[in-house]
């Protein structure tokens, strides 16, 4: 199916559409293109179309390069408090496939954002993301994205995401 056929499934208001696109979808191989469309469907009120929006998400659906600003603004920590836990979790989840460097940047602030616990999960999955990238932090991040990232650190109650995010700065 063409990526405007999808677009246009998935835009839809009627639920049902919705539902037998993200199904579909979720069936494919691999498609891009349409993260921000899923995404989006994660905040529907029929709890089938975010169920089947999270198997596409978790199954074939990559982010594409168009579409790489608009997912990372799912991650800044204004937006991610806006939008559903889910929409902020998926969205770190599939910019931490790509592991590229310039994804470091936005999951470093997410993952340093400890004013909310409702961000806690989300925090989680930007730290094992971080782990993915291929480029050690002094290549992808500054010097105030480090000392965040080591504050972070000492700081976190949490010594499981402590331990994570440590043996990624410091191998």
């Amino acid at each position: 199916m063409s990526q405007s056929i999808w677009l246009s499934q998935l835009n839809q208001s009627d639920p049902e559409i919705q539902r037998e696109a993200l199904r579909a979808l979720a069936a494919e191989e691999r498609v891009e293109g349409l993260a921000i469309a899923c995404l989006n469907c994660l905040a529907s009120d029929d709890a089938d179309v975010r169920t089947w929006a999270s198997e596409a998400l978790g199954s074939s659906v990559a982010v594409c390069e168009a579409e790489l600003d608009a997912v990372v603004a799912y991650l800044s920590p204004d937006v991610a408090v806006a939008v559903s836990r889910d929409q902020a979790y998926w969205a770190a989840t599939i910019l931490g496939r790509l592991a590229h460097p310039r994804m470091a940047s936005p999951l470093v602030a997410l993952a340093t954002n400890s004013g909310d616990a409702r961000l806690d999960v989300i925090r989680d999955r930007a730290i094992r993301s971080l782990t993915r990238l291929e480029v050690p932090p002094a290549e992808c991040l500054s010097t105030e994205e480090i000392d965040r990232l080591k504050q972070m650190i000492q700081s976190e109650t949490d010594t499981r995401r402590a331990t994570i995010a440590k043996r990624w700065l410091d191998p």
